[in-house]
This record gives C-alpha cells, structure tokens and sequence, in this order.
C-alpha cells in the first residue's frame, strides 16, 4: 500500500517581455550586414574579370588547409581549416576562396549593431556604428582575401556581448520606460549596495599609528 502523499508539480515557467526594440535591430543588423558580404563577393568577382590573381599568402593558406594540423610555425590551425573549407564548399575560384573571409566580415558587422543595441543605442546610433565598420580600411582589407584575421574579432566580439549586464539590456528596453542611463545606475547602485552589506574584513581594523606605539612604549619605560 503506497502512503506516500502526490504533490503538485511546484515548477513555474517565468515569461520575460521580450523588446520591441529587437526585432527591428536585428533587420537592420541583416540589411548592413548583406551589403558587406554583397560589396566583397562583387570586389572579387571584378578582380578576377580583370585578371588579378590569388594573394601570395592565400597560396600559402591553401598549401596548409590541405595538410592540417594542430599549428604552424607562423600561425594557427584556423585558417588553414578555412582554406580547406572554401576549397571543398566553393572551388578554386578567387571568389570562393575569399568567401568564409567576406563572411566573417559580414558577421562582424552584424554583431557591431547588435552591440549598439545592446548598449542603449538606437536606429541612428545603431546605423552610425555598422557605417564605420562597414568602411574602416582595416577591415576591408583582412575580408577582401583569404586572411587568418578574418574572424579574430568575432569571437572578442561575442564575449563582450555575452558580458553586458542583463540588467541593462532589461532596464534600456522601452516597455520597462528605462534609459540606459538608468540601467547603469541601477547596476552600479546594486553592487554599492552588496559591497556596504558585506562585513568588513578583519585586516580592514586600523593599525595603530606611529605616535600611538611610541606613546605606549615610552609609557612602558616609565
């Protein structure tokens, strides 16, 4: 005979708002990001109508992509993996080389707009951001050939977005009626209040002082 008591199932389900402000970021995210894969596969495509070649290193890429291994002397494993990729997916062609390159570009430019978001900024900030990576030369030169710098940034990139607070992508979002402004505030108000909450450790109590020793000292000798 079972005496044991049925309880209800005590598990709750929490249904967070989701921002308004999302959805439309991540269109225009989409749309800059488009125009930088769309600005590289057209460069390349004219480059190799006009005759222009492959990149000493990218020959040196593809050498490597097809005889992997966990490191080389001048670099790591990673765009080797990409050469080997871009030649099974895409080809020999100059554009299919430089694919995964304007790729990761592309992807750059996305994750700066959702940074922006992310940070309080809205539409015009948001564009403003996406505009300046879109056309810093930096960039369009390592995503313009088969590079090992293409996707260095993604990945900084990401950890950033994953270390923004919670809270202020919470807070900024117009349902709640905050302003980035005000998110910062609260988490910084959030961790004053932890740090004066906590107990003092004992090395925090004041030494005695220079004067306060010699006194006792002097009072010893007396």
């Amino acid at each position: 005979m079972h005496f044991g008591r049925i309880l209800p199932d005590m598990s709750t389900t929490i249904v967070r708002p989701v921002d308004p402000t999302l959805r439309s970021a991540l269109h225009l995210a989409l749309l800059f990001a488009a125009i930088k894969f769309a600005l590289h596969i057209a460069a390349n495509l004219w480059e190799a109508h006009i005759g222009y070649g492959y990149f000493r290193d990218e020959l040196y890429y593809i050498i490597c992509g097809r005889h992997l291994a966990w490191g080389y002397v001048d670099h790591g494993p990673g765009v080797a993996i990409q050469a080997n990729l871009a030649l099974a997916l895409f080809g020999k062609s100059l554009a299919g080389i430089r694919m995964l390159s304007a790729a990761g570009g592309a992807a750059r430019v996305f994750l700066t707009g959702i940074l922006a978001w992310s940070l309080g900024g809205r539409r015009p900030a948001q564009g403003l951001a996406m505009i300046c990576v879109l056309i810093a030369p930096q960039y369009l030169g390592t995503d313009s050939y088969l590079s090992m710098n293409s996707f260095e940034s993604l990945f900084w990139m990401t950890c950033l977005l994953a270390l923004i607070p919670r809270e202020i992508r919470t807070i900024r979002s117009p349902a709640s009626g905050g302003t980035p402004r005000q998110a910062i505030a609260a988490v910084e108000g959030e961790r004053e209040a932890v740090a004066v909450d906590a107990p003092a450790p004992e090395s925090a109590t004041p030494a005695p002082g220079r004067l306060a020793v010699a006194e006792a000292a002097a009072s010893d000798a007396v």
